[in-house]
């Protein structure tokens, strides 16, 4: 429970994101993660208390697997891309996902 959540890790706040977390997974089908449109998946993911936008984009792509689009903002992926493409200028986010 979230007391003994709060008594391992130490930290009300961490613990309280932990445990919403932890529930939210715990009520969903994991089908439904992988199949579901990715915008709602995304959406839901940012409705857990605790997960923002670099969260929900690392469990879309690493956690479910859902490769579909690429996080953006991601400096390095934005450099790799330009040197791939030798563009010496910066790419924005639709250049990199196209």
């Amino acid at each position: 429970g979230p007391d003994a959540l709060r008594e391992t890790v130490g930290h009300e706040r961490r613990a309280s994101y932990l445990f919403a977390v932890a529930t939210a997974f715990a009520t969903v089908d994991d089908s439904w993660l992988r199949t579901a449109p990715w915008d709602e998946v995304h959406a839901w993911l940012l409705a857990i208390k605790g997960i923002g936008a670099w969260s929900a984009a690392f469990i879309m792509l690493r956690g479910i697997g859902r490769m579909e689009r690429l996080p953006s903002g991601e400096s390095r992926l934005a450099e790799a891309v330009a040197r791939v493409y030798h563009r010496q200028q910066g790419l924005t986010d639709a250049e990199i996902a196209a």
